[in-house]
Order: C-alpha cells, then structure tokens, then sequence
C-alpha cells in the first residue's frame, strides 16, 4: 500500500509536469510581439530654399480602417485583417508625421519645419490625413505594401489663410516575399517616393519672402 506521503510526492511530481509542458506549449503557441517604426533619410537637398520661411508640420490623420498600431493585411476585395503579432511602436500617423517633418528639415527648402509645440509663428501650415496604410495580400505570388496620404499646404501670412497648394499621394510597392519586415521596408520605399514627389511639387509653389 502506497504511503500518503509518497502519494503526495507523485501527485506533485505530476503537477509539476503538467505546468511545465503547460509553459512551453503557451511559448510555442504564442509568439512574442514585434514592434517596427518608419525610418527614411532625404538625401535630396533642395538647392534654392525659401529664405526665412518657416513651416509647420502638423500631425496628420489617419483613417479609422488603419490607425490601430496592429498591422492591416488585405485579403480580399472587401475584407481585411489585423495582425496581433506585428505591430507599430507608436500610433502610425504620429511615425508618418515625423517622418514628413524630418524629410522637409533636411530638405533645406525651409529656415524651419517646427511641430506645434515650438513658439515661433510658422508663414505656412503643412497638414495631411493617411488615407491607406495595408499590406495587400491578395495575390499571394505578389505581396504589395500600399500607402496612400493626401496633404494641404496652408499660407498663414495673410489675414485670411488659404489653402496654396494640395495633392493625393498613392504607392504601390511590390515586396520580395510575404513577412512583417518586408512589409515595413515596402512602406518606407513608398513613403520616400512619396515625399520625394512632394518635395519637388512644393518646389513650383510661389512661397511668399516673409517681412
């Protein structure tokens, strides 16, 4: 006859099993969390800056359909995803914003590209709202990374601000294979050409010599 002490011993023993498979089953059942960022450099000084202007970038929006920090697939004509396991490390229009802020610093097209945080009075206001932001998977052969972002350039010199110039934006960007890092790299391409275009079209607005 089993003594209940040894009994005790073989139950805990089993526990003990059972919790530790129970641990490397979750492990394996459930990945960790990746998070990315956007990140591109502008290396396409513009050679006539506008002397004294300054602008202000300020946060864009973004659709409801794409401003959750999870990452959006496509995988139909009218259906879409989210993906719990890649996502971005901060809200996307406010990775967007700071991009578009940094790529217009080093432009040199302007004395200043502020947020509206800083205290100095911008001459123009540069707004913008994300209107696509997906992974398109529904050609598994050709995975696509999507980005689409509409801007308004505001003058703020006059009395009566007036929207001086506007335009849609909208990239494809074929990926090399279907992953989240892949993605990431095809948003960053397409947001360099993206701003890219814009910086030469900003290059034919006729920016008033602040007084």
């Amino acid at each position: 006859m089993i003594k209940e002490s040894t009994l005790l011993l073989i139950c805990s023993l089993m526990l003990l099993v059972l919790i530790l498979t129970g641990c490397a089953t979750l492990e394996k059942n459930y990945p960790q969390r990746e998070y990315y960022i956007f990140n591109i450099s502008n290396n396409a000084h513009n050679s006539s800056p506008v002397s004294g202007t300054v602008l202000e970038v300020r946060r864009f929006e973004i659709s409801p359909s794409f401003s959750t920090r999870e990452f959006v697939y496509r995988k139909g004509d009218l259906s879409y995803e989210s993906d719990f396991y890649n996502q971005f490390f901060r809200p996307p229009s406010a990775l967007v914003t700071e991009e578009v802020r940094k790529w217009l610093s080093e432009s040199g097209q302007f004395k200043y590209v502020v947020d509206s945080s800083n205290n100095v009075e911008p001459d123009y206001v540069l707004e913008g709202n994300v209107s696509e932001l997906y992974g398109d998977f529904r050609a598994t052969n050709e995975p696509k990374a999507v980005l689409g972002i509409q801007f308004f350039l505001t003058e703020e010199t006059s009395t009566n601000p007036k929207i001086v110039f506007e335009n849609n934006y909208r990239r494809e960007v074929v990926l090399s294979f279907n992953s989240a890092g892949e993605l990431v790299k095809g948003w960053n391409e397409a947001l360099e050409q993206i701003l890219t275009d814009l910086q030469g079209d900003l290059r034919n607005v006729d920016f008033k010599t602040p007084q």
